[in-house]
């Protein structure tokens, strides 16, 4: 890996067209995404172990936080895509082989925390077809509408939950 990071380091960028930039950064993009796979492939197995527990830490957060340099934000996303990736055998291939971005898999991987594995299996062809297609922003409205169809009490309870925690703050 720290060869093929020095020879991108090393290639004169400057002489390429804007065809190839595109292209560089789109395969770039799909590799990165790929390594990601990897590294969930990883964390999920660290995280069954408690390897963060033995390096002092009291949660798979906190660890990612210090250890990787994360947001709180990043390190939730990061270990809900490690824990629920392995229920979805075809998402895991998808983004195995770059087909799926990460943050394709990480919207797929929350709505399994939302409905549970049951229900995404039932419906991953579909979400996957949508993940080729759209950008996770609007992935997030397919998942919620497959949350709506499963869980319609449960999604009606966190809409209220929310509503009731709304506020405005004027300074």
């Amino acid at each position: 890996m720290q060869t093929l990071i020095s020879d991108l380091e090393r290639e004169d960028i400057e002489p390429l067209t804007d065809d190839a930039l595109a292209e560089d950064v789109i395969e770039l993009r799909r590799t990165m995404d790929r390594m990601e796979f990897q590294c969930s492939r990883r964390l999920d197995l660290f995280a069954r172990r408690h390897g963060y527990v033995t390096l002092g830490f009291v949660s798979l957060i906190a660890w990612l936080r210090r250890a990787c340099r994360l947001l709180p934000g990043a390190a939730v996303q990061h270990a809900e895509v490690a824990r629920n990736l392995p229920s979805l055998p075809d998402t895991s291939a998808a983004l195995a082989a770059g087909d799926i971005g990460f943050h394709h898999a990480a919207v797929i991987a929350h709505s399994v925390t939302e409905v549970g594995a049951e229900a995404v299996l039932r419906h991953e062809s579909t979400i996957r077809e949508a993940a080729h297609n759209l950008d996770p922003k609007y992935l997030t409205h397919v998942t919620s509408q497959i949350r709506y169809c499963e869980d319609p009490d449960g999604t009606l309870a966190g809409a209220n939950d929310n509503h009731e925690r709304r506020y405005l703050q004027l300074s």
